[in-house]
């Protein structure tokens, strides 16, 4: 019984996010970056890291909205590319494999790593 037609696969494929959802997303990330960090807070040092190397203190000079800036800067951007990145050896072995999804869960990572290091008390 061989045919010559292909094995379809019985996996689910996911296709695209709803776009509500995705705003949500990034509407939540954006409000969590304003939450004011603690003294001793970990995320504090991670800033300080990225001045090290991004001169933000020098152009801005509040320093809650520095910590803004960062913490925005850090859950848009930052760790939801560092996950995209890691997930690249997938794309290249899998061509159907999205990386726009993987940067999607990447915020969704973010926003619940932020409110985790948000609830430690320094």
């Amino acid at each position: 019984m061989s045919s010559d037609a292909p094995l379809e696969s019985t996996e689910p494929r996911p296709t695209k996010t709803p776009v509500v959802i995705l705003a949500l997303l990034i509407l939540a990330n954006v409000l969590v970056s304003f939450i004011p960090l603690r003294t001793g807070n970990p995320m504090l040092e991670w800033h300080a890291e990225l001045y090290r190397v991004l001169p933000l203190d020098q152009w801005i000079g509040s320093v809650s909205l520095l910590q803004s800036l960062t913490q925005l800067l850090l859950l848009l951007l930052l760790i939801p590319a560092a996950i995209t990145a890691l997930a690249i050896p997938f794309k290249l072995r899998d061509r159907s494999f999205q990386l726009l999804l993987v940067f999607q869960m990447g915020l969704f990572v973010a926003l619940i790593f932020a409110l985790q290091m948000m609830r430690i008390k320094g």
